[in-house]
């Protein structure tokens, strides 16, 4: 699949994918996660559309740009605005209708702490 981008502001940052023989837009804001298989990412909204690019997952946040994207191990990068709850080693993003789990690995840790407003409590 071939993927446009134009410059946005971020709050509705979007890009084309063609499918078929047409492009089909798709706004980041609704990316749930990103998942990489060789030099292929699966690109997962929160219509429960699943994209597959031609594209490493690495060359995809390049492209894509967006501090709300982050990498959580090797082949997930998650949008942390869908992270309904997290723990050591684990995050689950909110899907429409189930609950995605997706490992976090030490080496991406700190930097998903960094991007996440996080209270404690008592």
């Amino acid at each position: 699949m071939d993927i446009l981008y134009r410059k946005q502001t971020e709050t509705n940052k979007s890009f084309y994918i063609k499918k078929d023989s047409n492009y089909e837009k798709i706004y980041q804001k609704y990316i749930l996660y990103l998942k990489a298989s060789g030099n292929t990412t699966e690109i997962h909204t929160r219509n429960k559309s699943v994209y597959n690019v031609s594209t490493n997952l690495a060359d995809l946040l390049i492209k894509l740009d967006n501090d709300s994207i982050v990498k959580v191990n090797r082949s997930y990068a998650v949008n942390i605005n869908y992270i309904i709850k997290f723990n050591y080693n684990k995050i689950y993003i909110e899907k429409k209708d189930a609950v995605e789990e997706i490992k976090l690995t030490d080496t991406f840790r700190a930097k998903l702490m960094k991007k996440l407003k996080i209270i404690k409590t008592k």
